[in-house]
């Protein structure tokens, strides 16, 4: 009886700590107000800026508007899965709405304060773009396909997703963002057959990020072990067999398109 107690008394303290604060960060963290802007103004993952501007910075406002009631202590109670969740969608919002300032504009490149400035307001501290790319997703989490689902506001850049990350579904999501990523052709023109293929710059600027998951012990196929791994990262997302084969056999020559910082930009 004494040890049933204790047992009750443990799973009381064990909700309380870890249920409890991973249920109150769902609550706060709603994506309601992103939820409209991405089922409305992302087409084909391009983003229509104009109409944002026009119908949609109130719900922008709204979202951040939530953000800077969460400190980083509150952020770090979240799941694995949430965290990436927010910084994710925080950051592809936080482009839209960082361009809205400048727009309109023709080149994201030409605005780098874009991404430094840190505009990005928590309840303890404030953050840049780039802080929250390199310093939480790319350093914490080490997920290359986390790389595919963050739209920086380039051509360039992988498209869009109308649909809000949420960590219930982020794996699936994830593998969704990869694989659309590894097969679109404006990002990757990979035709079997050919002898080059040409890859997104993204891949070229942060190959190394695939050899954790995706590295190999020494190089192959012509190739450094960092690309060795991106090729690795396209065959397993990609789901095109006559794909899959001519990128395992090696008998081409990588390539990288060149880079693209015009607008991503949706006009009818």
């Amino acid at each position: 009886m004494r040890f049933n107690r204790l047992a009750c008394y443990l799973a009381i303290i064990l909700f309380w700590f870890f249920v409890l604060p991973i249920a109150y960060a769902e609550d706060v963290v709603t994506y309601e107000s992103l939820d409209r802007i991405f089922n409305r103004d992302i087409h084909e993952g391009l983003i229509d800026y104009r109409e944002i501007k026009q119908t949609g910075l109130s719900d922008l406002d709204s979202y951040f508007g939530l953000v800077t009631q969460l400190s980083t202590e509150r952020l770090n109670s979240f799941s694995r899965e949430d965290q990436i969740a927010f910084w994710i969608n925080t950051y592809n919002a936080g482009v839209i709405r960082e361009i809205l300032k400048k727009y309109p504009l023709s080149k994201v490149a030409d605005n780098p304060e874009i991404f430094l400035s840190e505009a990005i307001q928590l309840a303890d501290q404030n953050l840049s773009l780039a802080k929250i790319q390199n310093g939480f997703l790319r350093e914490r989490f080490r997920d290359e396909r986390i790389l595919t689902a963050l739209v920086s506001g380039r051509k360039d850049s992988p498209k869009l997703s109308n649909l809000v990350y949420r960590g219930t579904t982020i794996e699936d999501q994830l593998n969704e963002a990869a694989r659309l990523f590894a097969e679109d052709i404006t990002k990757n023109r990979i035709i079997p057959g050919k002898k080059k293929i040409f890859l997104s710059p993204l891949l070229r600027k942060y190959q190394n990020d695939f050899i954790v998951k995706f590295g190999v012990l020494q190089e192959s196929k012509g190739v450094s072990e960092s690309e060795a791994a991106v090729l690795g990262f396209l065959i397993y997302h990609v789901k095109d067999s006559a794909m899959r084969l001519f990128l395992d056999s090696g008998s081409y020559k990588v390539k990288y398109l060149p880079e693209d910082s015009h607008l991503n930009e949706y006009r009818l």
